[in-house]
């Protein structure tokens, strides 16, 4: 479009110059490590980008952007688009792939029947996990089970011991960011438990960072902002300030102390944020460590039995599936 071929109105970053052939960019490639290439063509999206976006706001004169699409699954081109001096607020879509394509379509359905389009909620738009769901999935298995009306409290203990516990309770997330109802849980300030759940469970490339779950209301203190901004759904990342890098060596990036954040406020997921809150009261710190609850390479789990399954076929050995905590004997 026009106003991508403006960026090169801006700035000249491109390594590869227009009319380079692909024997020429092979040869170029060749021998070279995979991370090296990767790295090229992160830069040039960071570059691109907020030129891109900039060309737009000023061909439109709209200083308030909304972003969906794949390549806004990109947390780090983000913060570049985040530092455009000429924006105003910026809300990029959660999981924002082609998995988002029904939210616009309902929007648009919405929209033309006349009603109002207000702010998206938290994307909790899965089923719920009943703890008569848990009971069921549990049944016939060689586990210790109790039920719990504090289930977050025990969580929340067991993490800040040092544990691994995987939570399945409430409905499940909508899209690819796990955010709190189908995670696993481990203190933000070990590295042990990177070790521990790649083991366990995850077995994620080295260069396959964790992240966060954060108390929005404490997030300043540990992540460098270019400006206000919340991010509820791991969209965006940040750079961890130097005072907090030991309490979240396991939930950043290592080479540029970047971080993936989830901010939790109250309203978005009342549960989790008790769980948080009551982790916060016994370790001093508001982040845990937060991933999907899954084997890698397979899809997030939805239900009570998927939570089972993957449990017993993991290392893992705490679970917090709806308000019973379950132990492996």
């Amino acid at each position: 479009s026009s106003l991508f071929a403006g960026a090169f109105e801006f700035h000249s970053p491109l390594t590869w110059k227009r009319g380079v052939t692909d024997a020429a960019i092979l040869t170029r490639c060749r021998n070279r490590r995979f991370d090296d290439l990767a790295a090229s063509a992160q830069r040039e999206v960071e570059l691109l980008l907020p030129v891109w976006i900039r060309n737009a706001i000023y061909e439109t004169g709209i200083r308030n952007v909304v972003c969906a699409g794949g390549v806004f699954m990109n947390v780090k081109a983000n913060l570049a688009v985040l530092q455009i001096p000429e924006l105003e607020q910026l809300y990029i879509a959660p999981s924002c792939g082609d998995e988002s394509n029904s939210i616009g379509a309902a929007m648009m359905a919405a929209a033309q029947a006349g009603e109002k389009i207000g702010p998206m909620p938290a994307p909790y738009f899965g089923p719920d996990i009943t703890n008569e769901e848990a009971d069921q999935a549990l049944q016939g298995h060689r586990l210790r089970v109790r039920y719990c009306r504090n289930i977050e409290d025990i969580a929340a203990e067991a993490v800040a011991n040092g544990n691994i516990v995987a939570r399945a309770k409430g409905p499940m997330e909508f899209g690819a960011r796990a955010l709190g109802n189908r995670s696993i849980l481990a203190r933000a300030d070990s590295a042990t438990a990177v070790r521990q759940i790649n083991h366990a469970i995850k077995q994620r490339d080295f260069w396959m960072p964790f992240a966060p779950t954060i108390l929005a209301e404490r997030s300043d203190e540990y992540c460098d902002k270019p400006r206000s901004h919340v991010s509820p759904h791991m969209m965006m990342t940040y750079t961890v300030r130097s005072p907090k890098r030991a309490a979240l060596q396991a939930a950043m990036h290592p080479a540029d102390f970047s971080t993936r954040p989830q901010e939790l406020r109250p309203g978005d997921n009342e549960a989790y944020y008790r769980l948080l809150k009551a982790y916060e009261s016994i370790t001093g710190e508001a982040a845990v460590l937060n991933t999907s609850f899954n084997i890698h390479g397979e899809p997030i789990v939805r239900t009570a039995w998927d939570a089972v399954d993957v449990f017993l076929r993991s290392g893992l050995r705490h679970m917090a599936l709806a308000d019973l905590w379950v132990e492996k004997i």
